[in-house]
């Protein structure tokens, strides 16, 4: 299903097993009563709302990561997301990917992620795009946001969404897991290092990611934080890793410099 509806602040009523049923379209407003909480948050007023109220993030990958990503931004009152996913939902997901239930075996992650953020958020404008990113999709999906979160596992992917971003000018936050350990890295200017400045030759880890439940939710829920405070202009992590220890349960910002011969930001390539 590809639900990219451009009217703002409607939804479709009647979304079931993956089809839109156009004529059932709702107007909702935005609720600001929802915010009041946060709007108190020293450096987040009504004009900062009014910022993410405006503003747009894709989500690549509804799992482990993308739950609590896809939670935050919802609670936090984003005027659009998509999300985007080509995976169904598997039993060994449900451990830590908590926007399904086992009613949703077998069935698409985007769908799924995409029908629980209507039911929370009618007010947001909700694309659902059951398909893999690839280099044939991706610019034509990514170029509609303001702001690019990578909650995927495999590498290749991620620097293909880094490469993607670059290109496209987009800012990008990427988040990573293994057990109790985690990173969150932020791309948010062109004079930012990106994934392939510290990953230069597109290495996989040797051995199938362990993922723990509270680590997804942390480190997605900082994935989330990052793209919130960058996108209502609150001065956020840019251009590090924030590592996320979850046995010490300690965070440490690491510095990274950009590589000036990087293969997708390096000067030659701006």
């Amino acid at each position: 299903m590809d639900c990219m509806l451009k009217e703002s602040c409607y939804y479709a009523s009647a979304v079931s097993d993956g089809e839109l049923h156009v004529g059932d379209l709702i107007h909702y407003d935005y609720n600001w009563n929802r915010y009041v909480r946060q709007m108190l948050v020293p450096g987040i007023g009504r004009k900062e709302q009014e910022r993410l109220k405006n503003a747009s993030v894709l989500v690549i990958g509804a799992g482990g990561l993308g739950c609590p990503v896809l939670t935050v931004l919802s609670e936090a009152g984003l005027g659009r997301i998509g999300i985007v996913d080509g995976d169904v939902v598997e039993e060994t997901n449900l451990n830590r990917q908590f926007l399904y239930s086992p009613s949703d075996l077998g069935k698409n992650k985007a769908a799924c992620a995409g029908r629980w953020v209507k039911a929370f958020r009618p007010d947001c404008r909700t694309s659902m795009y059951t398909e893999w990113f690839t280099e044939e999709n991706g610019a034509s999906i990514m170029e509609d946001y303001d702001l690019v979160i990578a909650a995927v596992d495999r590498v290749p992917t991620r620097l293909l969404i880094n490469q993607m971003a670059v290109s496209l000018h987009k800012p990008f936050i990427d988040g990573a897991i293994d057990g109790f350990y985690g990173t969150v890295t932020a791309v948010l200017t062109k004079e930012s290092p990106c994934l392939a400045c510290m990953n230069p030759e597109g290495k996989e880890p040797l051995h199938v990611s362990s993922s723990l439940g509270t680590t997804t939710m942390i480190v997605g829920a900082l994935e989330a934080q990052s793209a919130l405070m960058y996108l209502a202009g609150i001065p956020s992590q840019n251009g590090s890793v924030l590592s996320y220890d979850g046995i010490y349960g300690t965070l440490e910002e690491i510095p990274v410099k950009k590589n000036a011969h990087c293969r997708v930001c390096g000067n030659r390539h701006i």
